[in-house]
């Protein structure tokens, strides 16, 4: 009898030594495995909330929601017509990879039922939580204006978010300053239409009164540079240069409303001089930029760092006033000056600093 019971302690506690290896069998029969450790940059647990599409089939934007916040995403190729399209309401692994000097958007992967580890890019990370409220707000921008894209609209609220933490500047400007921000907060339309579609954005504000400016420009197209034409070879463009056109405003607002006497808008050529390269589209995605281009404007000239506006009227007294402004944009310090052209004359002039906009994507 001992012996007897001796051997059947044995056996059960062989059988519980190897009841794991027997339940592992059993779970390699199931749907899914484990989910496995992110081996990104950058981890989160999301749930697909839309996705949107070019025609039928083609996957144009896809938003997903996390604990971080809410993402854009969109397939690597817009010409990828083998794009998956992840199923709404799923719960998949969100895995970021490396960043690429050649883009501003990061390649990313979603790992769950039907994707295979598919590969997508991040357009836009909006910080906010609740995502509802984050995607009810891209509804609301959207619906303002059908021409702005949804990654466009993600990039407003991540800017407007980004605003209402900014310090203002300068304490003697914070009337023009909470001006600023108030309209962003109500999102004004065009300052949404600004901040979803400019890469640039300065809000400068006047010290001891709620008058601030704007002004915005964007990057130089990296495929709309050509060789200059026979009108640009009469404005005195080398061959060896290269052109693009591009855009800038100044737009003025004074007790919150804007003053269409001080706006202005330009269309004009952004010229580069490349180091041999021309063809080279890698290496104008890298250096022909703001930073080394120059803006020909009539009004408005961008070089070397600094943005400058020039403009001449008639005053109230019939003479000719010149009025200036020049920004620093590396720090955002701002110099506005009016004076009479023949004479030279100072009227008035008045400094102070911008607040500069950030422009990162995520």
């Amino acid at each position: 009898m001992k012996s007897t019971g001796y051997f059947f302690i044995l056996g059960a506690l062989a059988v519980f030594a190897f009841a794991p290896f027997l339940l592992f069998g059993q779970q390699q029969k199931g749907i899914q495995p484990a989910t496995q450790s992110c081996a990104g940059q950058n981890c989160d647990s999301i749930t697909v909330d839309d996705v949107s599409f070019y025609g039928e089939n083609q996957v144009s934007s896809i938003t997903v929601s996390g604990g971080k916040g809410l993402y854009v995403l969109s397939c690597w190729s817009v010409l990828d017509d083998t794009c998956i399209a992840p199923a709404i309401g799923n719960v998949y692994e969100y895995s970021e990879g490396s960043p690429n000097d050649n883009t501003s958007h990061l390649r990313v992967s979603l790992a769950g039922p039907g994707t295979s580890s598919s590969e997508y890019e991040l357009d836009v990370f909006v910080p906010l939580v609740p995502s509802q409220r984050a995607l009810n707000l891209l509804r609301t921008c959207q619906s303002k204006d059908r021409l702005i894209s949804l990654s466009d609209c993600a990039m407003w609220l991540r800017r407007q978010i980004a605003i209402a933490k900014a310090p203002c500047p300068e304490p003697g400007a914070s009337t023009a300053c909470h001006s600023f921000k108030e309209l962003v907060a109500a999102g004004d339309a065009e300052l949404m239409d600004d901040l979803a579609t400019k890469d640039h954005v300065y809000a400068c504000f006047l010290p001891a009164t709620d008058e601030f400016f704007e002004i915005t420009f964007s990057e130089p197209t990296v495929g709309g540079w050509e060789n200059p034409n026979s009108e640009d070879k009469q404005k005195g463009i080398s061959e060896s240069y290269l052109v693009a056109f591009g855009g800038t405003q100044f737009v003025s607002y004074k007790n919150g409303l804007v003053d269409p006497d001080r706006t202005f808008q330009e269309i004009a050529r952004w010229v580069y001089l490349p180091l041999g390269h021309k063809n080279d589209m890698s290496y104008l995605a890298k250096y022909a930029t703001s930073d080394t281009s120059k803006f020909q404007g009539e009004k408005i000239q961008i070089e070397l760092g600094r943005f400058d506006f020039s403009e001449e009227f008639k005053n109230r007294r019939g003479t000719q006033t010149t009025h200036t402004v020049s920004v620093q944009l590396a720090t955002g310090r701002f110099t506005e000056k009016y004076a009479t052209p023949d004479s030279g004359i100072l009227l008035d002039s008045v400094s102070g600093r911008c607040l500069i906009v950030p422009n990162e994507r995520h």
